[in-house]
């Protein structure tokens, strides 16, 4: 046979029993030849199998664990960015507040040891029985049958049987550890990279909104503006009396403030102006003069600086200009503003009795700040 065989040889000799000697007994010899040259293959096969596992799950949790450091370490990064832009969200806010204030003013690692195998036992050679005089054959203590030796291999084989199941059991439960935390981290990454976009979009719209306060902080500083009680729009700047005179004693009266009665020249500045009547108009009948009169020539209107009125821009109301003679046999030649009586949601135009005391709209170019 080869060298690398194993050979099992039981030989049992057995002495024909004598009349004599009835009670002599068998004898038997056991002889085991063991030879560990060669590795049997079955476990070859198996120690080979269970380190291939060992090791790919070994891969998987390193693969785990990298992704989690991964995801730990893009965490951070996220973190930093967030507190960063979250400081300068709240000094553009902050900055934004005093600019308004000014123009309000103004106006887990793992490790594992690869066992040993201890050197294989030694045994004692099978027990002989010495001969005897005047005896052939006799009976020596029963040897009994010896195992075969298990090899480092076998043993590693035998020991994972037993070990196979809680080590198993181990990785399965570490690797499901580190999958959850990986999922939660990944999770947190989503949520802040979300809360990042965002953030980052209210910091460009703070951003806008404080370039947008410069310039009209800088308007306000370097461009034009109104007295106290004046109010503008577009470069002009306009008066909304509390006291009552008539058509000619208002005009007088804006003039004297560097003005004159307001005259209308686009639908935006009418808008403008009829809405700033809104809480100062005690009743319908509490208007207030406008530019714009007849008395030079019936049914055609002039403003005061001269100009005819354009039917583009006729914002009577329903029924007007009547030219009412009960109140004044003279008529009505001057026209006054006031709540809409109907024909518009802007048709407010009065006409009146030139006399009659009515509060008065100034109007006059916005002047620049002085420094």
């Amino acid at each position: 046979m080869p060298e690398a065989d194993i050979t099992y040889a039981d030989v049992k000799f057995i002495r024909p029993r004598s009349r004599d000697n009835v009670a002599s007994e068998d004898i038997t010899y056991s002889e085991v030849k063991i030879s560990n040259n060669q590795k049997p293959a079955n476990i070859q096969q198996a120690g080979s199998s269970w380190r291939s596992k060992v090791t790919s799950e070994r891969l998987v949790l390193l693969v785990l664990i990298a992704l989690l450091v991964a995801a730990l370490i893009a965490l951070g990064f996220t973190l930093f960015d967030k507190i960063q832009m979250n400081q300068t969200v709240q000094s553009l806010k902050e900055e934004n507040e005093a600019l308004r204030k000014n123009q309000s003013e103004i106006k887990p690692k793992n490790a594992s040891s690869t066992p040993t195998c201890p050197p294989p036992p030694t045994f004692p050679k099978p027990q002989t029985c010495p001969p005897s005089l005047g005896v052939k054959y006799q009976s020596c203590p029963s040897v009994p049958m010896m195992r075969r030796p298990q090899s480092c291999e076998e043993g590693e084989a035998a020991a994972s049987q037993h070990k196979n199941p809680d080590r198993t059991s181990k990785l399965l439960s570490e690797r499901v550890v580190l999958g959850s935390l990986l999922a939660a981290a990944l999770i947190i990454v989503f949520r802040l990279s979300t809360h990042f976009v965002q953030t980052k979009k209210n910091l460009q719209n703070l951003t806008e909104e404080n370039e947008v306060l410069r310039r009209k902080l800088a308007v306000f500083e370097d461009g034009p503006s109104c007295e106290n009680s004046w109010v503008q729009f577009e470069g002009t700047c306009y008066y909304f009396s509390t006291n009552q005179f008539s058509w000619e004693e208002s005009r007088s009266r804006c003039r004297e403030a560097g003005a004159d009665l307001v005259k209308v020249d686009s639908r935006e500045e009418q808008h403008f102006v009829r809405s700033h009547l809104n809480g100062k108009m005690k009743s319908f009948n509490d208007m207030f003069w406008i530019g714009l009169t007849d008395s030079m020539e019936e049914g055609r209107w002039f403003w005061v600086d001269g100009s005819e009125l354009s039917e583009s821009l006729w914002f009577w109301s329903k029924q007007e200009p009547d030219n009412w003679t009960e109140e004044n046999p003279a008529g009505e030649d001057c026209v006054r503003m006031g709540m809409e009586g109907g024909g518009g949601p802007m048709n407010n135009w009065y006409d009146k009795n030139c006399g009659a005391a009515q509060k008065r709209i100034c109007e006059k170019k916005s002047e620049r700040r002085e420094k």
